[in-house]
């Protein structure tokens, strides 16, 4: 049975021309997963879960500015080095001059893109702001300068003092201060009300915020950890003016506010349609010339109502650039001219699965959660959602730390995953659900053709269970999720890099912006969930702490029911620089400092 409550049925697309060059796919209502075809609703309307902002306190009499670095600071005895980290921008030299013209997915409907959680967003507006630190370009992996030019880890790691570039200005010609950055980072972790956060993660981990003076600040954890780095380099943590938000109460609702500090500053938009930047030429870093970034004169992002209004603009030129783009479609125009055109296969690290409200029946049962999670045959929805004639098959299975699991190539053999054991998991999950009388549940949808949720109920029949779903808009599917007025609920959620810790703080850490009313994590977990913070990316602790912290999401706990990920696909023009098709690309390679045109470019 499918209710349907508020739904809209999408409007059509319409057609006009921005300039001769450039054609403009007016807004249509999209399908809510977070993949490349069928992108992520909006963040809710109703507030996040709040913390208490960070107190901003005096610095110590004999606190000085942190030295310039050369190099990421040791862990302590027996711990790897942390995330890898450099004191020097990853940009590159190219060609000067150009107009680049992307595709940025659907409309991202609103203007604070950080009250939103879909790659939209960023491909839409992250060109104009700048973090406290960034990702490599390159390696999406590497810490990088970004407004701190340096920092320094404390011994301890329960703190980190950053040193910034001075004379940095708003696009408004406001010089911007370490004042911003504490008003942003408490606005992420107390947001004003009806201003949701849904991507605040590892800002979780903010204690207190020290201002020494307007160019150098120390920020203290509440646990010691080297994750703060990450969370600096996140390229949702975007920087805001707190000149231009504290007049309208932290709201940031119209164009006109979208002041940053980014290589390229606002010029003109049509909403729905377009938005089109160009140079800022008081940005901060210079390139190898000697002048400042960035390389491109002018960039325009253009919203398309679907994959194939997007791919007929591609085919006539009419845009670059595409950062997820369906597989079977890219690749058939990159058959039509393989000499001009590059597909290229990126990772998405992230989550794709099914929310539980672990605050009412029958989920408030942890055996419930697991025999239900149990059930949910994942192999067949891989099987029926994957892009046809793609091989490997574009979409995969994940444990609860999706694709960034440092123990993936194990999960298969887990129960409830392993393909060998299905028909009896699936036989004692019908037990279950017939001792403890369940029925009947509700499945919250945001999809207007429900195709995921359509398999669980026909997998759920036969275990004497009824899946009656609910289809809503999309805003009012995320309202009703956040607000604990769902059972079950499916979502997406891609991470900024690639990390254990980026899944957990997304989705599974108290407070997180996809917490969901999951059921509360047992307090081993949570003792792990601090081990886990203090190691490094990629070291072999974090793969022993990661195993042991699956097992108890398995055996005891079940806060959610993973699915699949998928990969996605870049396309592109060959003329086309600088932009590589790096790991969580949507996210990172979305500020285009050091992007350029070769010949051939209808740009240039």
């Amino acid at each position: 049975m499918i209710r349907t409550s508020s739904f809209r049925a999408p409007r059509q697309l319409l057609f006009a021309f921005l300039a001769p060059v450039i054609l403009i796919a007016m807004l249509a209502c999209g399908s809510a997963e977070e993949e490349p075809s069928q992108p992520e609703a909006p963040a809710p309307a109703a507030p996040a879960p709040t913390a208490a902002p960070a107190p901003v306190q005096p610095a110590p009499a004999q606190a000085q500015p942190a030295p310039a670095a050369t190099a990421m600071p040791a862990q302590p005895a027996a711990k790897p080095k942390p995330t890898e980290a450099m004191m020097e921008s990853a940009f590159s030299d190219g060609r000067r001059g150009g107009h680049f013209r992307l595709a940025t997915g659907v409309w991202f409907d609103r203007w604070d893109m950080t009250t939103r959680s879909h790659w939209s967003s960023t491909q839409g507006l992250n060109r104009m702001y700048s973090g406290v630190l960034q990702f490599s370009p390159r390696d999406g992996l590497t810490v990088t300068p970004d407004l701190a030019k340096s920092w320094k880890l404390a011994d301890d790691l329960g703190s980190v003092t950053l040193n910034f570039h001075e004379d940095v200005t708003w696009h408004d010609g406001e010089p911007f201060t370490v004042d911003d950055v504490v008003y942003t980072i408490n606005r992420w972790v107390d947001p004003p009300e009806g201003i949701p956060q849904p991507r605040v993660a590892g800002f979780l981990l903010v204690d207190e915020m020290s201002k020494i003076d307007d160019h150098t600040m120390t920020i203290t954890t509440k646990n010691p950890t080297s994750r703060i780095l990450s969370a600096l380099a996140d390229s949702w943590h975007i920087m805001l003016p707190e000149h231009v938000l504290s007049a309208s109460g932290g709201n940031l609702s119209d164009p006109e506010q979208v002041i940053g500090t980014g290589a390229f500053k606002m010029d003109t938009w049509d909403v729905g349609n377009n938005v089109v930047t160009v140079a800022n030429p008081d940005y901060f870093v210079d390139a190898p010339d000697g002048s400042p970034y960035p390389l491109l004169d002018k960039i325009t992002g253009i919203a398309f109502a679907n994959a194939e209004a997007a791919g007929a603009a591609f085919e006539t030129k009419q845009i670059d650039y595409y950062t997820t783009f369906p597989a079977n479609r890219a690749y058939s125009i990159q058959d039509q001219m393989p000499s001009d055109v590059s597909v290229i296969r990126w990772d998405s690290p992230g989550f794709q699965g099914i929310a539980m409200n672990g605050s009412i029946p029958p989920f408030d049962d942890p055996e419930v959660r697991q025999a239900f999670r149990c059930a949910v045959d994942t192999r067949q929805i891989i099987d029926l959602t994957s892009v046809p004639d793609v091989d490997p098959p574009n979409l995969r299975q994940i444990s609860f730390f999706g694709t960034a699991d440092p123990n993936y190539d194990d999960i298969l053999d887990y129960p409830c995953l392993n393909w060998d054991q299905k028909e009896a998991q699936q036989e004692m999950a019908k037990q279950i659900f017939a001792e403890k009388g369940v029925d009947k549940i509700e499945f919250l949808t945001e999809e207007a053709e429900p195709n995921i949720v359509l398999i669980i109920q026909q997998q759920m029949e036969p275990l004497g269970v009824e899946i009656e779903i609910v289809v809503t808009e999309l805003t009012s599917a995320r309202e009703q999720a956040y607000a604990c007025d769902y059972e079950l609920f499916w979502f997406g959620q891609a991470v900024a890099s690639k990390s254990p810790v980026e899944i957990i703080n997304q989705v599974f850490r108290p407070g997180a912006g996809f917490d969901m009313c999951q059921a509360e994590p047992p307090q081993e977990w949570l003792d792990l969930l601090a081990e886990l913070d203090r190691v490094g990316l990629g070291s072999l602790e974090e793969k022993e702490i990661t195993k042991r912290m699956d097992t108890i999401m398995r055996e005891e706990w079940n806060p959610k029911v993973p699915v699949r990920r998928p990969d996605e696909f870049q396309i592109k023009y060959n003329y086309v620089m600088n932009v590589d098709a790096i790991a969580t690309a949507k996210f990172i390679q979305s500020r285009f400092v050091d992007a350029w045109l070769d010949e051939g470019a209808p740009g240039r």
